[in-house]
């Protein structure tokens, strides 16, 4: 039986205030990472450059698509949320 002073490596990690900030950009290079994934409707019109605190960044084919995907944006950053069941995204800049 395990002494309850140890923890598993999953909680100390989970419960750790230090590793926040870790875990927020791996949550934010996972959005990066997978958008192709989330969105494969798009992958040839939308491609994601970055994100830094929740703002995602995405360059976007042409300002047609720029349009569409301005009036798509609240089910976009629903979608990537719902994907990874936490709130990643707050915003998506489209340029």
């Amino acid at each position: 039986m395990l002494n309850k002073e140890y923890k598993s490596i999953s909680e100390i990690i989970k419960d750790s205030a230090e590793l926040n900030v870790i875990k927020q950009t791996a949550d934010e290079y996972g959005v990066v990472n997978r958008f192709e994934e989330i969105f494969p409707e798009l992958s040839k019109v939308a491609k994601p450059e970055k994100i830094e605190s929740g703002f995602l960044t995405v360059k976007v084919e042409n300002s047609v698509w720029r349009s569409e995907l301005l009036y798509q944006k609240e089910n976009l950053i629903n979608k990537i949320n719902s994907f990874f069941n936490k709130k990643i995204v707050t915003n998506i800049k489209f340029k």
